[in-house]
């Protein structure tokens, strides 16, 4: 009984330390995590995922019924997963789950993810990123540039010469 004790509290700390690795799975009793649209299926695509297709191209009544979702229009399949995939979402895009025999729930956060747009919106914010580092740098060697001549020609005036500072070990 003890050994049950403490590995059920093991579970619950893991658990709570870690809830991203629970609340980002994509299927939750049965169902889809979070808002999805629940689409009935033609008897072609019941017979296509019934012969093992993992896609269905959606029809133009799906299409109306999906209408309200980002880039709806762009999207022209989607790939459907069996209820029983333990998957995280992070690199899923137009993506449906099973339910029942005649129905798909689409995972509408996912529903017309444009990745290659999200790496070039990557690409230029890390090229921007990189442009202002530059200019930081530029900006201070410049700084540090200017106070050097003005040292040396305000040690020009005096007649001192300005010697390198001489670190001290300790």
């Amino acid at each position: 009984m003890q050994k049950n004790s403490i590995m059920l509290v093991l579970a619950l700390v893991a658990v709570t330390a870690c809830p991203s690795a629970v609340a980002d799975g994509l299927i939750s009793n049965g169902h889809v995590r979070g808002p999805h649209t629940l689409v009935t299926l033609t008897k072609d695509q019941i017979s296509g995922l019934a012969k093992g297709k993992d896609k269905i191209t959606l029809t133009t009544n799906q299409h109306k019924t999906l209408a309200g979702l980002p880039n709806s229009a762009t999207v022209k399949e989607l790939q459907i997963l069996p209820v029983t995939t333990e998957t995280c979402t992070c690199e899923l895009a137009n993506v449906a789950v099973r339910v029942n025999r005649g129905s798909i729930e689409v995972a509408n956060d996912l529903f017309g993810r444009d990745w290659a747009n999200s790496y070039r919106e990557q690409l230029l914010r890390n090229s921007r990123r990189e442009e202002q580092q530059k200019a930081e740098e530029a900006l201070s060697n410049n700084v540090l540039k200017s106070m050097e001549v003005r040292l040396r020609k305000l040690s020009d005036r005096v007649g001192r010469q300005l010697k390198p500072v001489e670190q001290v070990s300790h």
